[in-house]
């Protein structure tokens, strides 16, 4: 009797044992998830979540025929910083334009960082003109910032693509961010610090477009 209840207690510290490992494994592999769909340093999606979101995006705004937009922007003139001032500095800017970037979303934009200096933006149930609004308030904001390294004290602008797709139509993942990179390269190559919105038909738009002076 003294065995079986000794062998049913050692059962009971082992069965105890393996579910208590399960939901360690369970909660480790929650963790290397969200670290795996998130930036370590902006704490942003990261490009291949982002990637993820966007396709998930897309077959919603088609399935119900919703409006949706995408913006692609990236620090103006960064490795003018990363040279003038070193990395530390560089990576003290990311962090500043992600919290600035981030305190102006909306709660239904998601945000990732697509890579070094440059973010993206997911705007469900947003029209062209609305996503162009959202892009120059976030720019105009960014380029209120006043950064401090160390003795130094700078200023900074950011430029905006911007691309979007009635949800009747029909669009991919790619197509979408193409054709918002090349918006971003329009407003780059224009003069920066200013948001570019790209037509359907690969034109530039008519909307108006600012373009306030680097600083």
């Amino acid at each position: 009797t003294v065995f079986l209840e000794t062998a049913k207690a050692k059962q009971a510290d082992l069965s105890t044992e393996i579910i208590n490992d399960m939901m360690e494994q369970k909660h480790n592999i929650e963790v290397l998830q969200k670290e795996v769909g998130q930036d370590s340093m902006t704490h942003f999606y990261n490009h291949e979540r982002f990637r993820e979101l966007l396709k998930h995006e897309i077959g919603r705004a088609e399935r119900y025929k919703i409006e949706l937009s995408v913006i692609i922007c990236d620090i103006d003139n960064f490795k003018a910083i990363n040279d003038s001032f070193g990395h530390l500095a560089g990576d003290g800017v990311i962090k500043t334009v992600a919290n600035c970037l981030k305190e102006h979303l909306r709660e239904s934009d998601l945000i990732a960082r697509y890579g070094g200096d440059k973010f993206s933006i997911i705007l469900p149930h947003t029209t062209p003109a609305k996503a162009y609004d959202i892009a120059e308030r976030h720019r105009e904001k960014i380029a209120a910032l006043k950064i401090k390294y160390q003795k130094h004290k700078f200023t900074l602008t950011m430029s905006f693509g911007i691309a979007s797709f009635q949800g009747g139509a029909r669009t991919s993942v790619d197509e979408l961010i193409r054709r918002a990179d090349k918006a971003l390269y329009k407003a780059k190559s224009t003069g920066k610090n200013q948001s570019i919105w790209l037509e359907e038909k690969f034109k530039i738009s008519s909307l108006p477009v600012c373009k306030a002076e680097v600083l």
